[in-house]
């Protein structure tokens, strides 16, 4: 099965997380674009993308987001592809894979659409011939995996866990903290670990049979496996 695993970092939070993608203005920005589509089966690396965004001159970092993701501006600049650019390179890996994977996969994909939408391109998450692509939100599936007690008094009155975090569900699963979060590859590749140990029972960063590329991109990014 092929895989894609994706994520992004933004120049800062909605101004309303329930507003409609078409409506630009109450969304921010994609800054960093990364994604990995992997064969479960043959155990590699299809396509490998770790993408800065060029962001157009009227938009701004917000210190909080920066304050995460260390991207300036000026790297932006310096280092920073148009987002056109990497709409496409996604969307022709979207057309390869059979299920997309992310962490909190309702947000990157609304991140998505609105970027989408600003380019005037399709909505990439629907293939061609009309079907919806599969989808799968290790956030939201891993909740009575990891059982993390949620801290809202009123929810946790009522049973209810929080949303793990990705590096909740990491040490869950690998009983250590990954390092390298709030790097977009560095989360696609923890997200992709997750996903294939739950699904497939063998380890992407430790097994023998994994192509080397990905367990030496994994040990670059995520010290602490």
């Amino acid at each position: 099965m092929k895989v894609l695993a994706f994520d992004t970092e933004t120049t800062g939070l909605p101004q309303n997380y329930n507003a409609l993608v078409t409506d630009s203005s109450k969304w921010p920005y994609i800054i960093q674009l990364g994604f990995i589509v992997f064969d479960t089966t043959t155990k590699e690396i299809l396509e490998y993308s770790d993408r800065i965004i060029h962001l157009p001159n009227e938009v701004t970092i917000s210190p909080e987001s920066m304050a995460i993701h260390k991207i300036t501006r000026e790297r932006s600049i310096r280092e920073g592809i148009p987002i056109r650019q990497a709409l496409i390179e996604f969307t022709e890996a979207i057309q390869m894979s059979d299920v997309i994977i992310a962490h909190n996969l309702s947000f990157d994909k609304k991140m998505i659409l609105a970027e989408l939408n600003r380019q005037h391109l399709p909505n990439c998450f629907i293939h061609p011939d009309g079907f919806s692509v599969k989808e799968y939100c290790t956030m939201q599936e891993s909740i009575q995996l990891c059982k993390v007690p949620n801290q809202n008094k009123k929810y946790a009155a009522q049973g209810q866990f929080k949303w793990p975090r990705l590096s909740e569900l990491h040490a869950h699963l690998f009983h250590c903290e990954p390092a390298g979060t709030h790097n977009a590859i560095a989360d696609v590749m923890i997200c992709l670990r997750c996903y294939v140990y739950i699904h497939f029972k063998y380890d992407i960063a430790t097994d023998e049979e994994v192509k080397m590329v990905f367990r030496c991109l994994y040990a670059n990014y995520c010290v602490g496996v």
